[in-house]
């Protein structure tokens, strides 16, 4: 699996599998879909049908797609339901059945970015390698010490969990705005919580044995 810029959606390379396992974890946003749809293609693919379904289902990645309301991902499994050839046009039609991986962002979702830019009003991000967001800084009055030394330690490279408060598509390009989950905050005082516990744990046993 390998990643470029989300523009640079030719430089991209994610596998169906990859995207299975990526939808698997918690607040990816990933969904599998099953779509049906009718496309068109040249006569030179007539005996590389598997050839020409790759090279034209490719140019439909990773930019948004209305008729599965995302942006795909990778797709799987192709099936054929009916070919039709029309001389005039000098092409041909497949009517297929595709089972698509796609990224489908909603407001009041929570997703998990990486953090690749800090500002003084907004922590710049990419989801899932490919897709970029602005997370806007919390207002330290409002605030909790814990809370305020958790926003201090984010730095570039750090996972961030936010809820989406606005998805802009530009030309079918997504960028998502949110703000720090309050899952976030708890997710990390559990660790610094269980790293206390652990370390209480260990020095009784020392002391024991």
């Amino acid at each position: 699996m390998s990643f470029s810029h989300y523009k640079n959606k030719h430089f991209i390379h994610l596998t169906y599998k990859d995207a299975l396992k990526m939808a698997l974890k918690s607040h990816s946003c990933i969904e599998k879909v099953e779509h049906e749809k009718v496309l068109s293609m040249s006569p030179k693919f007539i005996n590389s049908i598997r050839i020409g379904l790759k090279e034209t289902l490719n140019k439909d990645l990773f930019v948004y797609n209305n008729s599965l309301n995302g942006v795909p991902f990778a797709f799987g499994k192709i099936n054929i339901n009916k070919s039709e050839i029309i001389d005039d046009l000098e092409r041909f039609n497949l009517t297929l059945k595709v089972s698509y991986m796609v990224f489908k962002p909603r407001l009041g979702k929570i997703l998990r970015g990486t953090i690749n830019k800090i500002a003084d009003h907004h922590l710049g991000c990419l989801i899932h390698g490919c897709i970029n967001g602005s997370i806007i800084q919390p207002n330290f009055d409002y605030l909790s010490a814990s809370q305020k030394e958790i926003i201090n330690n984010i730095k570039v490279g750090s996972e961030v969990l936010f809820t989406i408060t606005k998805i802009d598509n530009h030309n079918d390009i997504l960028f998502v705005v949110g703000e720090i989950a309050p899952q976030f905050y708890l997710g990390k005082k559990r660790k610094a919580q269980s790293s206390e516990e652990f370390s209480t744990i260990k020095k009784i046993k020392e002391e024991i044995e």
